[in-house]
């Protein structure tokens, strides 16, 4: 038995020639492909994902508080509300831990 790993046959060994003419072209955008800035910023789009957040928990917390005085709302509808609320809040806690992650990796380069 050998201690060798094979490579697959679409990697080329050390020394050989790229087998597709392909891999040593750059890439180019399609023709099609307009070449333009986003219309929102990354600021902008944070902060409405924020907004969308805070109003979803404000309508659970309306539902919430709407059940236990009386209204005419369902349970399912109560839960449903609360659920959505604790996604969106759950979504939010893992984009802010990425960028914070993503900071601390900008901020521990070496330059």
């Amino acid at each position: 038995m050998s201690n060798m790993i094979s490579q697959p046959a679409f990697f080329p060994a050390p020394g050989q020639a790229v087998p597709f003419t392909a891999w040593s072209q750059p890439l180019a955008l399609p023709e099609s492909v307009p070449n333009t800035q986003p219309t929102v910023s990354f600021a902008d789009l944070l902060s409405q994902s924020l907004d969308a957040t805070n109003g979803q928990q404000q309508q659970m917390h309306s539902q919430i508080a709407g059940s236990l005085t009386g209204s005419d709302l369902s349970m399912v509808e109560t839960f449903s509300a609360a659920r959505e609320a604790d996604l969106a809040l759950k979504l939010t806690l893992q984009i802010r831990n990425k960028l914070i992650e993503a900071y601390r990796e900008i901020q521990n380069m070496q330059l």
